[in-house]
């Protein structure tokens, strides 16, 4: 449809309607982005005679750029939207038809394999299958047959129709797609990154070619009320006959520069754009950071999020000398705080601390939390308990979890945590030294490369479990931490209350510099260079 999330502020026009459909639509220069980079995977001759579709196509944008940029004729397009308050363009008046895309038939001639290209932003979240779930559970065979002649069994369309709907949408683009035929999708990074997920990508990559995954420019969508992360997947559907594909060596491209300070869209979408055009006329695979050629039979059964490939986050770990272990093999137990939507714990003087994102600072955990519950209340749940030396991990959010917001539970008062931090208690290794390797580059990339999410990036339990850490000597842990003790904690302690300070900031001066220190043991193999007394918890 053009749209987004079904969560957030939506700009438009009428407010109701906009509550309703979710409408974030895309913005024209991310749209005449997508066919430039058709054109780099479709020979010039073929457009003239495609048959395009947009079936989620909002306000026409994706169709109509196409006309204007002289690819199509108004008569070979067809655009499907659900929403009737929408009104087409002129250019796609006698092509423009009020229907859910997500439906065959009807005067749209919506049925398998009608389409040499498909194309468009599909609505994601939880809504926008309705009318498909209402056809499914009437064997209609008009409106949903191309799910039912699949042959599957109702538990197994049941599974279908608990997916998001930007999953059965892509489902969609697929089956509307002739063999030999393109797409071309927005998708959220939830989608491309969520493990539970990995079915889907997997029957994919079974029927279609990845030709490409750019990741937007965060705040693509922001103009249209949602910070929501998204990108797009070029594919091509595979031939019928087998012996007609020849993709053993073939590979695909993924491109994102989310974190290398190129945050402008038509800086971007340049950059993206000469780097295929000079695979398509040389064979060049040009490497930059946040650009990786992947060879496609790897894609079946892993992460299509472009920072999972980036070549910098991908590589950073060899440069560690010691032996790599998942945290998992570390973890005792891990669990978040009690999860109880619109409340927040009622002040209690001498309650039980319950630490949240902001408590954890770069130079470790507030001493004197903002929050405090009742003891044994509802915020305080035993599952979450905090005791000395557990790890406090904040789990979500750009401010929170792309900050890299962690720290180590030091003092012996009962604590909790709420609901965004993940309890980590750890055995077999040191904790602050373990901080200390998250807050450093070593741990940063990990998280980059591992965090999804629609609007809010995220690590689960499996994510954090994989993070891999250095087996390092104990008598290094116990001097990195021993320097943390007492050189940095009893002014964290004094001065957690004066952040922005100079004071405050000399110590976290201080304290990046402990980090580097670690670091250049993991690099070089040799003891850490700041003398300090072993301390261990």
């Amino acid at each position: 449809m053009g749209k987004g999330i079904e969560k957030g502020r939506v700009k438009a026009e009428n407010p109701r309607r906009a509550r309703r459909w979710g409408q974030f639509f895309t913005p024209a220069r991310v749209a005449v982005f997508v066919w430039e980079m058709l054109k780099e995977m479709i020979p010039a001759a073929d457009f003239s005679r495609f048959r395009v579709i947009d079936p989620a196509a909002g306000e026409g944008i994706f169709l109509s750029s196409g006309i204007k940029m002289g690819l199509l004729a108004p008569q070979q397009v067809t655009g499907v939207e659900i929403d009737p308050g929408l009104r087409p363009p002129a250019e796609l008046k006698s092509r423009w038809f009020q229907a859910d895309g997500l439906l065959d038939g009807g005067p749209a001639a919506l049925f398998p394999g009608s389409f040499h290209l498909v194309v468009g932003n599909p609505p994601f979240g939880r809504g926008g299958k309705e009318r498909l779930a209402a056809g499914l559970a009437g064997d209609d065979w008009y409106s949903t047959g191309w799910l039912l002649a699949e042959g599957r069994d109702k538990e197994e369309l049941a599974r279908l129709l608990r997916l998001p709907v930007e999953a059965l949408f892509l489902r969609r683009f697929l089956a509307l797609c002739r063999p030999g035929g393109y797409g071309a999708i927005i998708l959220p990074d939830g989608f491309l990154g969520n493990d539970r997920l990995y079915r889907e990508r997997e029957a994919f990559c079974r029927r279609a070619e990845l030709l490409a995954v750019i990741g937007l420019p965060p705040g693509s969508f922001r103009s249209e009320g949602t910070p929501a992360r998204t990108s797009l997947v070029f594919f091509r559907r595979r031939a019928e006959s087998p012996h007609e594909e020849k993709e053993n060596e073939r590979e695909t491209l993924f491109a994102s520069i989310e974190f290398r300070g190129v945050k402008d869209p038509p800086e971007f979408f340049g950059m993206v754009l000469q780097i295929a055009r000079a695979y398509n006329s040389f064979g060049e695979k040009r490497i930059f950071p946040g650009v990786a050629w992947v060879k496609t039979s790897e894609l079946p059964r892993r992460r299509w999020n472009p920072n999972f490939w980036d070549p910098v986050l991908r590589a950073a770990l060899n440069e560690i000398v010691f032996p790599l272990r998942p945290l998992g093999e570390y973890i005792e137990k891990i669990s978040y705080g009690a999860i109880i939507p619109g409340k927040k714990p009622e002040p209690r003087e001498n309650g039980v601390p319950v630490f949240g994102q902001k408590d954890l600072f770069f130079t470790g955990l507030n001493p004197r939390p903002a929050l405090r519950g009742a003891p044994g209340g509802e915020f305080d749940p035993e599952r979450s308990r905090v005791r000395r030396g557990d790890l406090l991990f904040s789990r979500s959010g750009e401010g929170s979890l792309l900050r890299f917001r962690s720290g180590v539970y030091l003092e012996t008062e009962p604590a909790n945590v709420s609901c965004f931090v993940d309890r980590i208690r750890l055995c077999g290794v040191d904790p602050v030294f373990l901080w200390l390797f998250l807050m450093g580059k070593f741990g940063r990339v990990q998280i980059l490369r591992l965090k999804s999410g629609v609007a809010t990036p995220n690590l689960n339990f499996t994510e954090i479990k994989s993070l891999r850490i250095p087996l390092v000597p104990e008598e290094v842990q116990r001097t990195a931490a021993g320097v943390y003790f007492r050189d940095i904690l009893p002014l964290h302690r004094k001065l957690a209350d004066e952040r922005g300070s100079p004071q405050y900031v000399l110590l976290e001066k201080k304290m990046a510099g402990l980090i580097k220190a670690v670091e250049a043991v993991l690099i070089t193999g040799k003891p850490l260079n700041i003398r300090g007394p072993g301390v261990s918890l």
